[in-house]
C-alpha cells in the first residue's frame, strides 16, 4: 500500500498538505548593486493544489519545514509501456533497458546496449518521485487519460516558516497545520521516497570520483 488508511495527527516526511503557499524565483543574474536599473528578478507566488513534506521526520521542530509541490505528472511518462501500468515503478530502481520506450532501446547500437546494461540497476528519473492515484486526489486529463497519478521533484524545493515545535518526541503544531495533512504515506513508500531522496543528493560528480572511490 502507498497511503496509510488513516494518517496520524502528526507530520511526517511525504506527507501531503493542502492550502501552503509556494513562491518562484526567477533571476538572470546576480544582485551586486541594489541601484542598477539593470537588476531583474521575479517573484511569483503560487499556492498549488498540493504540497508534499520534504523534512525527515525527526527534523519537523523549530517553526520551519521544507516542502515541494505535488504537480501533474508528464505525458512522456506514457510512451514508456513499463511505466504506464503502474507509474509508481519511476520510484525504484530498475534494469535500463525498462528506462526507455522498447522502440528507442532497440534502436540503441548493442554495445550501447551492453554497455548500459552492465551499470545494473538504477533509478530512470533520479529526480522525480511519484504518488499514487487516491480518492483525495483531484482527477485531470492527459494523454485521452483521466488519472490521479501526481509527483514531485526533487530540484523544487521550498523552505517555509510555519507554527511546527517539538518538545521531546511530541511535536506541538497548531491543529489548522494537522487539519491541512490529507494524506500520510505507509512506511514502505516513505522507505522509498528517503532511498530516492538520498541517492538524489548523494551523488557525485565525475571529476570527485577518483578522490572518494
Amino acid at each position: 500500500m502507498f497511503y496509510e488508511d488513516e494518517p496520524k495527527s502528526q507530520l511526517r516526511l511525504g506527507d501531503v498538505l493542502k492550502g501552503f503557499v509556494t513562491t518562484d524565483i526567477q533571476i538572470t543574474k546576480p544582485i551586486s548593486n541594489l541601484d542598477d536599473p539593470e537588476n531583474n528578478f521575479k517573484i511569483n507566488v503560487v499556492l498549488p493544489l498540493y504540497s508534499v513534506i520534504l523534512t525527515p521526520c525527526c527534523s519537523i521542530e523549530k517553526g520551519s519545514i521544507t516542502i515541494s509541490p505535488l504537480m501533474k505528472v508528464r505525458a512522456d511518462f506514457f510512451k514508456n509501456e513499463h511505466f504506464k501500468e503502474k507509474l509508481t515503478i519511476i520510484n525504484c530502481k530498475m534494469s535500463p533497458d525498462k528506462m526507455l520506450p522498447k522502440k528507442r532501446w532497440d534502436k540503441l547500437p548493442a554495445e550501447t546496449q551492453t554497455e548500459r546494461m552492465a551499470n545494473g540497476e538504477r533509478y530512470a528519473l533520479n529526480n522525480l518521485f511519484v504518488y499514487d492515484k487516491h480518492d483525495q486526489l483531484k482527477e485531470y486529463s492527459l494523454t485521452k487519460r483521466i488519472i490521479k497519478y501526481y509527483m514531485i521533484d526533487f530540484k523544487n524545493v521550498i523552505y517555509l516558516k510555519c507554527n511546527i515545535q517539538r518538545k521531546g518526541k511530541q511535536q506541538n503544531i497548531h491543529k489548522d497545520m494537522i487539519n491541512a495533512k490529507i494524506l500520510q504515506l505507509t512506511p514502505f513508500a516513505r522507505k522509498d521516497l528517503r532511498k530516492k531522496l538520498s541517492e538524489y543528493y548523494y551523488r557525485a560528480a565525475e571529476e570527485d570520483l577518483e578522490f572518494i572511490s
